[in-house]
């Protein structure tokens, strides 16, 4: 080998490639070429020799695994190193089946990662023959040294010729104590007895591991398994593994590679988690109120059994929350993807039947009162949307019939003949109806929220405080009578009677409501019969005075008759007389009668004099 390490990077990054250049260069052992693409590689590569080539794994016009199997194909052992960002096994199973010498992944700080790529250059290129026709041949081959994860491998014939430091590290069987070994021996740290593994899978069906790995899965020719019946330095525990063939230039299998993780941790994470999440839908399943869970794509994921009894089923599979067409008829939609914004959603009410969208639903349309918020993850992402049907409908039912008896009542208020009135406990007007306008003559927008003493005389306004006190006593009003003043400034004489509402714990009063009986032509009436029954009464006096005067002059005429001497004049006198008389008999009896009928406007007519 050189003095100076000549190397070949190939990268479509210029920074990364003048960085990296400048930084092995400075070190004194290395010498530099740089690509931006792979295109003049190969015929550079035939005329120029490199120790070793770098090469990007993410590159736009051919990746690093492509240009690897190009390289490997011209036959070129030039010893190849995957440098890139990326960490995925199943890059790095690839590279070691195509051929690549090392993998490093380009991750933390610039000078601490081209340090360690020098490193590995100096190690691959010091060790590398160009004699090698089988990959993995060399137990301390630095491409699976580096791995990350325990590795070990196998020939056709089942000897161990790898086994790598973290391998040592997870067993505690050192790689010179087993490299050579055959007859299963690579078992023996995880299962405590010589038995196949996957790795012997790459040659033999499925069937005969049932017992060993229940499910096995195959990407291509990589097989991928878990067990848990092993057992690691005594600790049970949780494996998985993921075994490939290893092929020598040729194509032909060679051997065998299998990756082996302790995933017990992860199980039982999983397993702890799995538990949560049943605890959760347990939960979930207890709440009283329908609950759907579902994605940021809007699709539910998950709904309770108070859900189903809520809508009669589940939800389609193809319902969709953020495009649901019941919202947008009820103009929510925008509110419901507020969710997204991790914003709190309520909709105190909506009338919805899932059957209008999906016929196969059953018509079973209910108000409901909904609710929403979204989950977050642990970085404080949204993760599920969340929503909470709570059913309105038989409150929104009596809703409704009270509505209805509120408009029957209202219109039996507006449309009632008599004047009516409704109060507040501060006595501020709070309603009228038109035959209240009408008595009062003012509208009912000048009279609300006023004071209702401003009717009343003001010599009658403590009267009507008086009474009023006794209606938020409990007290009614029995035909109490209270003028007030009509807009015009005549007094309307008006007969009220009155209740008082109580909020729902019967002792707060919440209203009084009033109606009102104008009497005022019953009054006026009242006080002209009065004045006619007076004047009768007058002239039935004046009648028996009448009576009385007229008799006596007749009886003196009657006397002086019988001193004429003249019996023709006497007789004619004496008749006349009797005439008279009989005139004030008539009036006797008219005066019998209109006593009588006094006596019965009195008794029956509410009359007094």
């Amino acid at each position: 080998m050189a003095d100076t390490i000549q190397v070949l990077y190939v990268s479509d990054d210029p920074t990364l490639l003048q960085s990296c250049k400048k930084f092995l260069e400075k070190t004194g052992e290395f010498s530099v070429d740089t690509f931006l693409s792979h295109q003049d590689v190969f015929s550079h590569i035939n005329n120029v020799w490199y120790d070793a080539l770098i090469c990007d794994y993410n590159m736009s016009a051919m990746d690093g695994i492509s240009l690897l199997k190009k390289v490997r194909s011209h036959h070129h052992e030039i010893p190849f190193i995957l440098f890139t960002s990326e960490e995925c096994e199943e890059i790095i199973v690839q590279a070691i089946r195509e051929g690549a010498d090392s993998y490093l992944i380009r991750r933390g700080e610039s000078e601490a990662i081209f340090t360690k790529l020098s490193q590995q250059i100096i190690q691959i290129v010091g060790k590398h023959q160009s004699e090698s026709n089988i990959r993995y041949e060399r137990p301390q081959s630095d491409i699976l040294y580096f791995l990350p994860d325990a590795t070990f491998a196998i020939d056709t014939k089942g000897t161990v010729i790898l086994w790598n430091k973290t391998m040592e590290d997870m067993t505690g069987i050192m790689e010179d104590q087993i490299l050579g070994k055959r007859d299963f021996e690579y078992a023996l740290p995880f299962f405590g007895t010589r038995r196949k593994m996957l790795i012997n899978i790459v040659s033999e069906p499925d069937e005969s591991f049932a017992a060993f790995y229940p499910t096995i899965s195959r990407i291509k020719d990589i097989i991928i398994a878990d067990t848990n019946n092993a057992r690691i330095k005594g600790q049970p525990v949780i494996l998985a593994e993921k075994a490939s063939p290893i092929y020598n230039q040729m194509g032909e299998i060679i051997g065998a590679i299998e990756l082996v993780r302790d995933i017990t941790e992860q199980k039982n994470a999983l397993n702890e988690l799995k538990k949560s999440e049943e605890r959760f839908r347990q939960l979930v399943e207890e709440i009283p109120y329908s609950i759907g869970i579902g994605t940021v794509d809007g699709y539910n994921i998950l709904v309770n059994k108070a859900f189903i009894e809520f809508f009669g089923s589940e939800p389609p599979k193809e319902h969709n929350i953020f495009n649901d067409p019941i919202f947008q008829k009820w103009g929510v939609q925008e509110r419901v993807f507020s969710l997204l914004k991790g914003e709190r959603l309520t909709i105190p009410e909506i009338y919805y039947n899932p059957h209008e969208m999906y016929p196969e639903v059953p018509d079973n349309p209910v108000w409901m009162h909904l609710e929403g918020f979204p989950l977050l993850d642990n970085n404080g992402n949204i993760e599920f949307i969340v929503l909470i049907h709570k059913n309105i409908t038989e409150r929104k039912n009596q809703e409704l019939k009270i509505r209805e008896i509120n408009t029957y009542l209202e219109n039996l208020i507006i449309h009632a003949n008599t004047p009516i009135v409704i109060w507040n406990p501060d006595l501020s007007i709070s309603r009228v109806n038109h035959a209240f306008e009408l008595l009062t003559g003012r509208d009912a927008a000048d009279l609300i929220g006023l004071s209702v003493s401003v009717l009343f005389l003001h010599e009658m306004s403590n009267k009507f405080l008086q009474k009023e006190q006794t209606i938020l006593n409990g007290a009614r009003w029995e035909t109490v009578e209270i003028p007030i003043v009509h807009k015009d400034g005549t007094i309307r004489t008006i007969i009220w009677n009155s209740s008082t509402i109580f909020a729902s714990d019967g002792v707060t009063p919440v209203a009084t409501i009033a109606q009102g009986i104008d009497v005022t032509k019953e009054r006026q009436l009242q006080k002209e019969n009065e004045r006619a029954i007076r004047q009768i009464s007058e002239n039935i006096a004046q009648l028996a005075i009448l009576n009385d005067g007229i008799r006596n002059p007749l009886t003196i005429i009657t006397m002086y008759a019988d001193l004429v001497g003249d019996e023709k004049i006497a007789k004619c006198i004496e008749d006349q007389v009797m005439r008279i008389d009989e005139m004030v008999n008539n009036l006797d009896r008219e005066w019998v009668n209109s006593e009588k009928i006094l006596t019965y406007l009195q008794k029956h007519g509410d009359v007094r004099y």
